[in-house]
């Protein structure tokens, strides 16, 4: 939606949202209730309604689904989400060098930035990426990229780091899980994700 952007796609949304709970509730309501009257499959156009509405203040669109100004916004500096979709190594991703990220891990300033640049978006800092529609390629993708971040740099800066890193995700972090009816609980990531899997 921002930009010319000829060779991408362009989505709302990049598989996630980032509000505070009362706001999410709210803008979760007014979906559900599009979805429902309006009988839309697609979750970019009810997103892309909704949004619309909010900014126009459309007075045609019932309070139900009539979000109040602002409270709906697009991450259109990618500071939260980027949507890989169609992006490649080389065109559109540049590795860092090894030798770069060895002098980085030297000096032990952390933390640790990306050690990969988004050509298209210089100033883009997404704490999320997204694999979406990339298929099995996007695995290649996804662990060449994984191994170019400050996380997995800084774990495997040691061997100390990384027995640290390890321990921690197999025993001490937890998170919450959320059933399709909004119930939550909250289990041990080692639970869901094996460390060995990503470190």
């Amino acid at each position: 939606m921002v930009g010319e952007r000829r060779n991408r796609l362009h989505f709302l949304n990049a598989g996630g949202y980032v509000a505070r709970v009362w706001a999410l509730k709210q803008a979760f309501m007014a979906y559900r209730t599009l979805i429902r009257i309006r009988k839309l499959w697609c979750d970019q156009s009810a997103w892309g309604m909704l949004y619309l509405w909010s900014i126009t203040r459309n007075t045609s669109a019932t309070p139900a689904m009539r979000l109040p100004f602002g409270l709906m916004g697009l991450d259109v500096h990618n500071s939260f989400f980027l949507s890989l979709h169609s992006m490649s190594l080389g065109r559109n991703i540049r590795l860092i060098s090894p030798s770069a990220i060895d002098g980085a891990v030297v000096r032990s300033k952390l933390p640790f930035s990306l050690f990969f640049d988004l050509l298209d978006f210089p100033h883009a800092t997404p704490a999320i990426l997204h694999f979406n529609g990339i298929g099995r390629k996007g695995a290649v993708l996804l662990e060449t990229l994984r191994n170019h971040t400050s996380w997995f740099v800084e774990a495997h800066r040691n061997e100390a780091a990384l027995l640290k890193a390890r321990e921690w995700l197999q025993r001490g972090a937890r998170v919450s899980l959320h059933g399709i009816g909004g119930k939550g609980k909250e289990v041990l990531y080692s639970g869901v994700c094996r460390a060995g899997a990503f470190l």
